[in-house]
């Protein structure tokens, strides 16, 4: 999703490649795109009043967060092979599992024997002062950014069909030479990429 899309999206129209598209977004809907958002946002509204919780504009949002973010992926990938991509498919992958990004790696270089370009785009913000955020939302922005970029990189090192024949290319954000209140962990993490 976002700039990394955008590039793919490029990508496709450019260089007609494949390309395999990662994100922590896991595909839950057999077809995302046949859903009826507006439905869902109604069922979620009543399973919110009938818990007892307020069905804020906010908490309705959230709750249909994923099928929006998977009809999202779902159309940017019709694009990238409407623009001549000759392969698009999509991996579920949280990049702050160091194990998962290296699993990931090693089964996309065994599906296509090799792995030409990594475009790291991946980010979560959650503005918040550092001291009401905790150790596991810290994380959970910094790891996937930072580490998620550091993890891909090992598993290529590592994998002898890839070991430096991989160009690498990544996002980051003024907020990393900058900074923004609340967002040190987003902050840390683009410095670092």
């Amino acid at each position: 999703k976002g700039i990394t899309a955008s590039v793919a999206l490029d990508l496709a129209r450019r260089y007609k490649c494949t390309l395999v598209l990662a994100g922590r977004t896991k595909m839950t809907y057999a077809n995302p795109l046949a859903e009826d958002v507006n439905a869902h946002k109604k069922q979620a509204k009543e399973a919110l009043k009938a818990r007892g919780e307020r069905a804020t504009p906010v908490a309705v949002k959230n709750a249909v967060r994923g099928l929006v973010s998977q009809q999202e992926i779902v159309t940017n990938m019709l694009s990238m092979k409407a623009l001549g991509a000759s392969d698009v498919e999509y991996v579920a992958c949280d990049l702050a599992n160091a194990q998962a990004v290296h699993q990931m790696i090693d089964d996309v270089a065994a599906r296509h024997g090799k792995i030409d370009v990594v475009v790291h785009g991946a980010g979560l913000e959650i503005s918040r002062l550092l001291e009401q955020k905790d150790e596991t939302e810290f994380d959970r922005v910094f790891c996937g950014k930072a580490l998620g970029f550091l993890d891909m990189y090992e598993a290529a090192q590592k994998n002898a069909a890839l070991k430096g024949n991989v160009t690498w290319i990544a996002f980051s954000s003024i907020a990393g030479r900058f900074g923004n209140m609340g967002q040190i962990d987003y902050s840390s993490a683009n410095d670092a990429c």
